[in-house]
């Protein structure tokens, strides 16, 4: 008041024309506000009218599209149905058939006459219906008429289960029933299946009666085919459509579409408007912490839902809240021209007004000013008292940010910071530099993991790359690096051991313990212990509490248990080759298990490579070593042929002392003489012995009638080199022959042919066993 006082009265009556001005213009505001609010608002409904109406327009192309597609199917069915006229009903026996009660699930038991086409009955016959089906990609069934309804006797329609849905009855009481039975076809919306069907039914005629009916039906499309439409809609910022059943059940939204809104509040109010087309508000949640919207909705009546668009209510005034924000600001810059147009009409207050510019204008610039000191008037005091107090607040802010400069990020901010938008931000600034710090230190981390892993990768390549000729130094190279990487203190491999189909196991190919080599040779099952487990799970085990006994580790001061054990699986190709076991007082970290398991797989691949190399070297060693004893055992054998064919000339001559020199070659060969036919002239005392067949039932039989005794394949190679023989030239192959007691065995043949004036006379086969399977 002492202020006002001293005013002159120019200045007073300044003062209060811009009081005046100032009112006006904060009630023109206001009264625009309110109006501006309002027509926004009517704006708003006029869009979502039409958008509505859009919307609806679009459901109703698809269903229309949908009902096409049927009428187009129905006289499809139609002529199908028309070119069957020799449709006819059987009198007399009646065949029962079980239904199901739609309404309670239960059973029914009906008994219906048999329809016949082309003589032959049409339960159960799903060629009509499938053909129509086939033509016009809709759903087809065939109903017959019996005491209680219309009952399904023929359909194209599968169950949840994947069956013909046979036994669907449609009851008398039915809407569907009574207009056929009245000769008129029905079309409408059904519900079957779990979704909603545009169906349609029309009766079936039998010497003028109505005996029947067949039903097309064509599943909605809406939900699928309007997803995308409607997920493009978007209104405002965060404004969406959706459609929702009269059930309650949202067909199309874009985040809770099949859900069941019919408890909720929204529900129950929209259905309180029930087909007129109207607005309103909701909240939601509908709990206390949701969020006021407003709902646009239509009533669709042949989808017996709404069409529905919601957003946000403080969204459509987002824009009228920043006219309002420059209105405030417009008048608040008002206001300081006001004041200082006070200072420039009151020349006492000047000197106050000027040291108050000053510092002012030195805090505009970002530097500390002087402390005002100013008595007099209470206003002006308050004023300086404010001024002082942001150069403080500027102090407390440049040392802050000095701090940050200097990399102090933990230093404590002042209580002015609290509220203050440039203290808080400085604080931000202070907690993203952390941040980034934080991050930097788990880039270095991950980069030193990184390297770690790429110096392990690189070293065990190059030692897989080396001792493959020695595949015990290979094991033990790999498990002593191993253990050594991972800084554990015990380290095992295994490797499958399948030589033998029945007796799989792991074996222990190498240990190595506290810097030293063990010699351990161990078995362990698929069925035993953890290793076994690995066969079975294919799974890395890693366990922090091992199973007491388990394993132990000894030195020269004592033998403690680890603590931590890790087995991982060596895998190729997901099948399990191996196992690698370490042991450790240390916890052995993730990255470290997964370099293991990375690794996992070049290691079992080169151990099985090493291990393949070392059976295929033995293999070509035992191959070497029989094929040198099939050389001499034909040696041996073309020797055996020259004396007997000496000793047969021998006989000719009569030189029968030799015969005892024939019967001991004879007995170690398998000898048949077949005619350029293929016929058995003669065999030796070893060839019935050896099959387990008399020699009467030999000689004279075709050699084919005996080919049982000899693999298909190996067959098939005897045939092939009949052609040979013809040409004089003679034939030895090992072939597999199964004898008399069923034993596959290996036999050496040699089959010569005996020629006469360039014809094919007969051939003489030699065999001799070189072993047995």
């Amino acid at each position: 008041m002492t202020l006002f006082k001293n005013i002159r009265a120019l200045t007073k009556i300044q003062l209060l024309v811009s009081i005046l001005f100032t009112t006006m213009f904060l009630v023109t505001a206001t009264f625009l506000y309110i109006e501006q609010r309002e027509s926004i608002f009517n704006d708003v409904q006029l869009k979502m009218d039409r958008e509505l109406n859009e919307l609806s327009g679009i459901i109703n192309v698809y269903i229309k599209r949908d009902k096409d597609i049927l009428n187009l199917a129905l006289g499809v069915a139609e002529n199908r149905i028309n070119e069957y006229s020799n449709l006819e009903e059987t009198e007399g026996t009646e065949i029962p058939i079980k239904a199901v009660d739609p309404y309670t699930n239960l059973p029914i038991e009906l008994k219906i006459k048999d329809w016949q086409i082309d003589g032959s009955s049409i339960l159960d016959n799903y060629l009509l219906v499938d053909e129509i089906n086939k033509l016009t990609k809709v759903d087809v069934s065939i109903y017959q008429k019996s005491d209680k309804g219309y009952v399904n006797v023929s359909t194209s329609l599968l169950n949840l289960s994947e069956e013909r849905m046979i036994g669907d009855i449609v009851l008398n009481s039915s809407q569907i029933t009574r207009t056929i039975e009245q000769g008129n076809q029905y079309s409408g919306r059904v519900f079957q299946r779990n979704a909603w069907y545009l169906a349609s039914y029309r009766p079936i005629y039998i010497d003028g009666k109505i005996k029947g009916m067949y039903y097309l039906g064509i599943k909605e499309r809406i939900g699928r085919a309007l997803q995308d439409i409607f997920a493009a809609r978007k209104y405002f910022i965060t404004g969406y459509p959706f459609l929702i059943t009269q059930q309650g059940t949202l067909l199309i939204h874009p985040s809770k579409q099949g859900e069941d809104l019919s408890s909720t509040k929204l529900y129950k109010d929209l259905l309180t408007y029930g087909s007129e087309s109207n607005v309103m508000t909701y909240k939601w949640p509908e709990n206390g912490d949701g969020k006021w919207f407003y709902l646009h909705f239509k009533y669709h009546p042949e989808t017996q839902s709404y069409v529905c668009i919601t957003y946000p209510k403080d969204e459509i005034y987002r824009d009228l809240s920043y006219d309002t924000l420059y209105m405030g600001i417009g008048f608040l810059v008002f206001f300081i021209l006001v004041q200082v147009t006070f200072y420039f009409t009151h020349h006492s207050l000047r000197t106050k007004l000027r040291s108050l510019r000053l510092a002012l204008n030195i805090l505009s610039k970002g530097q500390k000013p002087a402390e005002l000191k100013i008595e007099g008037e209470k206003e002006f005091v308050e004023l300086s008292d404010r001024v002082n107090q942001i150069s403080l607040r500027f102090k407390d802010l440049a040392d802050f940010a000095n701090g940050l400069a200097n990399d102090n990020f933990t230093q404590k901010y002042p209580k002015t910071f609290i509220n203050d938008e440039f203290g808080e931000a400085l604080i931000r600034i202070n907690d993203k530099l952390n941040e980034a710090m934080y991050n930097e230190h788990i880039r270095v981390k991950e980069e030193k993991l990184r390297s770690w892993e790429s110096e392990g990768l690189t070293k065990f390549v190059n030692i897989l790359q080396r001792n493959r000729d020695n595949l015990d130094e290979l094991c033990y190279e790999i498990i002593l690096n191993l253990v050594q990487y991972l800084n554990a203190n015990l380290g095992a491999l295994f490797f499958i051991n399948s030589d033998n189909v029945n007796d799989i196991y792991f074996e222990q190919m190498a240990t190595f313990a506290f810097d030293q080599k063990r010699l351990v040779e161990k078995k362990i099952y698929p069925e035993q212990g953890l290793i076994g487990r690995i066969y079975n799970e294919k799974q890395t085990i890693y366990l922090t509490e091992i199973p007491e006994g388990y394993i132990n580790i000894s030195s020269g001061l004592g033998e403690s248990a680890p603590k931590n054990l890790l087995i991982v699986p060596l895998l190729i190709n997901k099948e399990v080759y191996g196992a690698v076991e370490i042991a450790s007082f240390n916890v052995i970290k993730g990255y470290q298990i997964e370099f293991i398991e990375k690794i996992g797989e070049n290691i079992a691949s080169t151990i099985n490579n090493v291990l393949v190399n070392n059976k295929t070297r033995e293999l070509l060693k035992q191959s070497r070593a029989q094929s040198e004893l099939l050389s001499m055992q034909e040696e041996e054998m073309r020797r055996n042929i020259v004396e007997l064919k000496n000793i047969q000339k021998e006989s000719d001559a009569g030189l029968y002392a030799k015969r005892e020199v024939y019967r001991s070659v004879e007995q170690i060969l398998l000898l048949v003489e077949i005619d350029q036919t293929g016929v058995i002239l003669s065999v030796n005392d070893q060839v019935p012995a050896f099959f387990a067949v008399e020699k009467a039932n030999l000689i004279g039989k075709h050699f084919s009638d005996y080919s049982y005794f000899v693999p298909v394949d190996e067959y098939k190679s005897l045939i092939t080199n009949w052609e040979i023989l013809k040409k004089g030239i003679k034939v030895q192959q090992e072939i597999k022959v199964k004898s008399g007691i069923g034993k596959m065995t290996n036999v050496l043949v040699t089959m010569l042919p005996e020629m006469d004036k360039e014809q094919l006379v007969k051939i003489i086969i030699m065999g001799i066993e070189i072993d047995s399977n």
